[in-house]
């Protein structure tokens, strides 16, 4: 899924006996981290109980507004969600990953890979989550490329888009590596990072 999407959790219970079962059940989602740490606050802990027919299923869903887990995502996070039931004397659990997926920032270069040549780094972004990104900063830089740049934007609406192009002349000869970050109060950095080649 995209981060920024309501989330919708459906767990489903199966009775495989003949008689009504009463399950308790206790569900907590976590962020984990892109290194593979699971937080160990999870911020969302949910206890409920219900009942499952025989032979039947019970299925109970939870809708979580993306507001609920955006501000804990880091860069490449997903979540993950724990659910124990519990039914007289058994018990089972159950745990899966949802990775989420942030916008991207789309760059172009232009120009002569060349010292002291004219060049251009074109950078868009389009804002595909339904609410609006605040206090969005965009910054870029590379060494012997460009000194650092930063450009304020400070809210871009649903579906809204910001395009920059700046122009630089390379200083140093190599292999070089540019560096964009779109910086958000209530999103994880997006960075995308770019290697030239200039020639002498």
């Amino acid at each position: 899924g995209f981060a920024g999407e309501p989330l919708k959790i459906a767990l489903a219970f199966h009775n495989q006996g003949d008689l009504m079962k009463s399950v308790k059940a206790h569900m907590e989602i976590s962020v984990t981290y892109y290194t593979g740490v699971v937080s160990s606050d999870p911020f969302k802990i949910e206890d409920f109980s219900l009942y499952v027919e025989p032979y039947q299923s019970s299925i109970k869903i939870f809708d979580i507004p993306p507001q609920e887990y955006m501000s804990h995502l880091g860069p490449n996070s997903s979540l993950e969600i724990s659910v124990i039931g519990q039914a007289d004397n058994e018990e089972v659990s159950e745990v899966k990953s949802v990775s989420l997926k942030l916008p991207p920032l789309n760059v172009t270069l232009s120009g002569q890979p060349q010292v002291n040549s004219d060049m251009f780094v074109i950078v868009s972004f389009t804002n595909t989550l339904n609410f609006p990104l605040t206090g969005a900063k965009l910054a870029m830089e590379g060494a012997g490329l460009l000194e650092t740049q930063v450009y304020n934007y400070r809210t871009i609406p649903p579906m809204g888009k910001i395009s920059r192009k700046v122009g630089f002349r390379p200083q140093k000869p190599g292999l070089r590596t540019l560096l964009l970050v779109l910086d958000c109060e209530n999103l994880p950095d997006v960075t995308t990072m770019l290697e030239v080649k200039m020639m002498p």
